[in-house]
């Protein structure tokens, strides 16, 4: 990860000369990393983040934030004034190579003179004779400067208020990278005052008009004086067409005025009235330019609301909080917005609210279009965003207010006010019918990961960002992640073994397949977004408390993570266990452990969930459904953990079994603090659980022979069970048998069969039968049959056996073999269905 590295560093680089920062989108695959891919007209060169003006910073922790988070992310330079630091800003020149802006600057230089020897930065782009772009940077002279592009000729841009550039350290999509000019770096000379005659140029917005005043610049606030203010004004507008009444003279006059007031800094009425002068007697017909004229078509009025007012299009911008600036939108009818060009992600485009019937459908169409610009995305029926937050990253449910902001940023809305559109926050209607459309032509996430995994095809994915193969968002830390090797060799998996082992080394194992349970339990967690089909439960087993269960669901968390386990205390009842695994669901979790389970753990519930990879249930406090993945890491805690019914083949044992009276004051450890171990070498350790996945995947060997696959399981079986019996580990299930024996439910259901075959052989009864004999019969082989079933199924006393109890699990054992006995069921009789007991022979 050298990139993320040279990134961060470069990008402090920048911030500490006091120039504020941001990340941007960066090149790949010989198009952009953006959604627009290969048809982004700005490859790595345009914002990652919304609101960049308001967010770029100096600020070391948020930079190592944005850079730990987006890796590869080039480097944005805000330009222009800076008005809460010492540093003044900048205002940067332009020069593209490619596009004669070399010969463009050497023309203004032989007729105005040389630039200033100042900061300068070589650019990504180059000529055909191999001479690169230049940004050249300078002091910002304290005027209101915008934007513009060949203004000052073919390949020159100017780059001020509101504006950005690539910095250096980052990459162009050519694979050249930014770099401080060596001659010009910030290290060996400070930022130049840009000259003036660069500065009337810019003002006058065009190089044929002469600078006729040249006097010097005294005013205390960085502004020439005003004279000379009115005579730039009165030299750009010479050039501007007049305004005809008619033909949008009345707009055409307020982006004039506008200018006039703000971009040449014209602050009093009759200063204003003044530089508008001559244009103003070329109109058809002319404006009242009388101070005392208050008319609606009174110039003064004109230059007033344009001080006030934003117009575009002839639209106010009237809201509050003041939105993103509708400079170059356009107003158009739902019907007629199209989905924004690729590399135009910054443009908001305005939507007319006209009342027609069946505009809302098309409303509703034309924003969800636009929210492909923002990180919003689908999710189980629902529209999601990624919250990061102490506990780690999880999925937020995106509620109205919510949209409404993320909606205002990327689209407009206008609604009629008289005989104009006036904009308005996007309306309830709108946002009800995004929140509700139930599917969305926006990227579906299914799954947060925080390390490196496997795709399901078996590819490495660890660039951080939203995978759009997978929908796997990979959100990662501050660690420098291994590469993983593509074709892992023999070395390189016995190296990766060693790895994995290392964190178990102090851990009291019951048996060696209990550790190979342990290392498993650490590869699954690691790619669990890989196995298509559910995972079983890891369960942390131990005959002593303090024996390292926690210790053991911890340092798989913090693998996984980087964070400890999250504590999640069991619940009995059913009902309230499918509300948990509902909103587990919904936040997409990543780790589920059942912390210190003292009974039976299993239930319909947990069951069903243990079993699938999607999950359905009602969301609390709304009567809507959520409906979609569920893919955690499954896990539980406890000592001697009872296992009940059909939950013995969806656990994985792991077992520990201290040989010391007090285990939790043994001090003889190879890693004292192991977590603080686990946490330094995390990258190392999931490079090696991958490595030793990517191992079989590639090599695609046999299946071992005699090892079957675990029924409902088998994804995983195949990328997990399998690839450790290859390596010549211990079967990870040998625990199951254990498991079985200890299984109550099971021990209880073969003494019922036993005795029960005893008693009636494989004669055929009815339960109302076997009550009627056991009833009050202590004795003998009934009594036997009358304890075992008691054992099975009590009833609420607890002093008798429960006939509806029985038959249901009977239903569930009908068919299985416990010691060489089956159950099987036949026609009904009038007290119920027959039951008998048949002998397999082995």
């Amino acid at each position: 990860m050298q990139e993320r590295i040279f990134h961060t560093e470069h990008a402090l680089e920048i911030a500490r000369l006091g120039l504020p920062v941001f990340p941007l989108w960066w090149p790949r695959d010989g198009g952009c990393a953006c959604r627009a891919g290969r048809e982004c007209r700005q490859p790595g060169k345009h914002p990652r983040i919304l609101g960049w003006q308001q967010e770029a910073t100096t600020d070391e922790t948020k930079i190592r934030q944005w850079w730990a988070h987006w890796p590869m992310a080039n480097i944005g330079v805000a330009t222009g004034r800076i008005t809460d630091s010492s540093h003044p800003g900048t205002m940067v020149l332009d020069v593209d190579a490619a596009a004669e802006g070399i010969e463009s600057l050497a023309a203004l230089e032989a007729a105005h003179g040389p630039l200033p020897e100042t900061v300068e930065v070589l650019t990504g782009r180059s000529n055909l004779d191999g001479v690169r772009g230049r940004h050249i940077y300078f002091r910002h002279p304290g005027l209101p400067l915008g934007n513009s592009v060949k203004k000052l000729g073919p390949g020159l841009d100017l780059r001020c208020d509101g504006g950005l550039v690539v910095g250096p350290g980052s990459v162009h999509a050519s694979g050249q990278v930014y770099e401080w000019e060596i001659a010009h770096h910030p290290e060996d000379m400070a930022f130049a005052e840009a000259p003036r005659w660069l500065l009337d140029l810019i003002l006058i917005g065009t190089r044929q008009i002469p600078v006729t005043n040249t006097t010097a610049w005294t005013e205390p606030d960085g502004l020439p004086p005003v004279e000379v203010r009115i005579e730039r004004a009165k030299a750009w507008l010479a050039g501007r067409e007049p305004a005809v009444q008619g033909q949008g003279g009345s707009s055409h006059t307020m982006g004039l005025c506008s200018v006039v007031t703000r971009g040449f800094a014209l602050e009093r009425d009759e200063d204003a009235l003044e530089a508008l002068s001559d244009w103003n007697a070329r109109c058809a017909p002319p404006w009242d330019d009388r101070p005392e004229a208050k008319a609606a078509d009174s110039l003064l009025r004109k230059i007033r609301e344009a001080r006030t007012k934003s117009y575009i299009c002839g639209i106010a911008d009237k809201l509050q909080p003041p939105r993103r600036a509708y400079f170059g939108s356009q107003l158009t009818s739902a019907v007629e917005a199209e989905q924004p060009e690729p590399g135009e992600a910054e443009e908001v485009r305005i939507l007319a609210i006209t009342g027609s019937h069946g505009e809302l459908p098309n409303l509703v169409k034309a924003s969800e279009r636009a929210l492909r610009m923002q990180p919003i995305y689908s999710f189980g029926g629902s529209l999601v965003t990624v919250r990061s937050g102490a506990g780690g990253p999880s999925l937020l449910l995106t509620a109205k207010d919510h949209l409404r902001l993320m909606v205002n940023q990327v689209i407009g809305f206008a609604k009629p006010a008289g005989k104009e559109y006036r904009p308005c926050w996007p309306p309830d209607e709108v946002l009800g019918g995004l929140l509700n459309k139930g599917a969305w032509d926006l990227p579906e996430i299914t799954s947060i990961v925080e390390t490196p995994t496997l795709r399901p095809d078996g590819t490495i994915l660890d660039a951080p960002g939203f995978d759009a193969q997978t929908g796997i968002m990979f959100v990662s830390g501050a660690e420098a992640w291994e590469p993983v090797p593509d074709e892992p060799t023999k070395d390189q998996v016995e190296e990766a073994f060693l790895w994995l082992n290392e964190p178990f080394v102090d851990f009291p194992f019951q048996a060696p397949h209990h550790r190979a349970a342990a290392v498993a339990a650490l590869i699954t967690a690691v790619i669990r977004p890989a196995i298509a089909g559910p995972v079983p439960m890891f369960l942390f087993d131990a005959t002593t408390p303090g024996t390292g269960k926690g210790l053991l669901a911890n340092v798989i968390s913090i693998v996984a993570t980087g964070r400890r386990v999250p504590i999640i205390s069991p619940v009995s009842d059913d009902e309230e266990m499918r509300k948990l695994i509902t909103s587990l669901a919904m936040e997409g979790a990543r780790m589920v452990v059942f912390d210190n389970v003292a009974r039976s753990i299993g239930g319909p519930a947990l069951d069903a969930a243990l079993t699938s990879t999607w999950w359905r249930g009602r969301i609390l406090g709304t009567n809507r459904t959520f409906s979609g993945p569920l893919k955690p890491f499954w896990g539980a805690t406890g000592n001697n953990i009872p296992v009940k019914g059909d939950m013995v083949r969806r656990v994985v044992s792991i077992r520990m079994a201290s040989m010391v009276e007090d285990p939790e004051t043994r001090q003889d450890f190879v890693h004292p603090d192991l977590l603080a171990w686990v946490r330094q070498n995390r990258s190392e350790l999931v490079k090696a659980a991958l490595t030793v996945v990517r191992a079989h995947v590639v090599a695609r060997p046999e299946r071992p022979a005699g090892l079957p696959r675990l029924g409902g399981f088998e994804e995983w079986d195949d990328l997990v069970r399998a690839p450790l019996v290859w390596h010549r580990l211990p079967d990870i299930l040998e625990g199951k048998k254990e498991i079985r024996r200890q299984d109550g439910e099971t021990m209880a259901f073969g003494a019922v069969l036993e005795a029960w075959h005893k008693l009636f052989r494989n004669e055929p009864r009815t339960l109302q039968v076997v009550k009627r004999t056991t009833d009050g019969n202590m004795d003998g082989d009934v009594g036997i049959l009358r304890d075992a079933l008691i054992e099975l199924a009590p009833s609420k006393d607890g002093k008798d056996w429960d006939p509806v109890r029985v038959r249901s699990c009977f239903r569930r054992y009908q068919g299985r073999v416990f010691g060489g006995l089956c159950l099987s069921v036949g026609d009904r009789a009038k007290s119920g269905m027959r039951w008998w007991v048949d002998s397999i022979d082995p």
